[in-house]
Formats: structure tokens, sequence, C-alpha cells
């Protein structure tokens, strides 16, 4: 909900502009999707199939790719080439692909 407050009378209102609903809010207000990659074991057609799938998802958000190899973690911005839409069809797509814990949005 985004609204604003009116505190002139005694009681403050509270009026709502904008209601987003739930199946919505987080496709509407995620600013970034990251996803994490574990590089042990990553082979080239994973990365292939996850650019295609990325690539099938066109969008404003910018992507984040993680690549974590045991202790370090190198973070990797796709700079706007793969902006993606984070719907809920992106998400399962990739958790499919990389794991279910692979994938999260800010």
């Amino acid at each position: 909900v985004k609204g604003r407050v009116d505190l002139r009378e005694e009681r403050p209102k509270l009026t709502a502009n904008e209601i987003i609903p739930l199946t919505e809010a987080e496709e509407r207000l995620s600013r970034s999707v990251h996803i994490k990659l574990i590089t042990t074991g990553l082979e080239k057609e994973a990365l292939s199939d996850l650019r295609k799938i990325l690539v099938s998802h066109s969008g404003r958000c910018p992507v984040y790719l993680h690549f974590i190899s045991g202790e370090e973690e190198v973070v990797i911005s796709a700079n706007g080439e793969l902006g993606v839409s984070p719907k809920p069809d992106l998400v399962r797509q990739v958790k499919e692909l990389v794991g279910e814990e692979s994938i999260y949005l800010q």
C-alpha cells in the first residue's frame, strides 16, 4: 500500500493512493535480481542456459551474478545488457537450473 498521512485534524488519516496485490508486489517493487552460482562443477552449458532464461525475461531490473568459490565471492553486474522482469516464472526457471537458494530479489 502506498499512501499519505493527513495530520491536519485531531485524528490522523491514512489515505491509500495505490494498492498493489500481493501477487504483483515482488515483481513491481523489486529493484534488482541476484543469482548465486557455485563455481565448483558449474558448466558452460548451465551458464548458456541461464543467459537464455534471462534474455527471455527481458525487463528493467539489473542482474547481479554472484560467483562463489569456497569462501570467496565475486559479483558481476550485467550492466543493463540482461535487465529482467522479476516475474515468478523467471524465479522458478532459475531455481530449477541452478538450485532452490540461487536467486533473490532486492
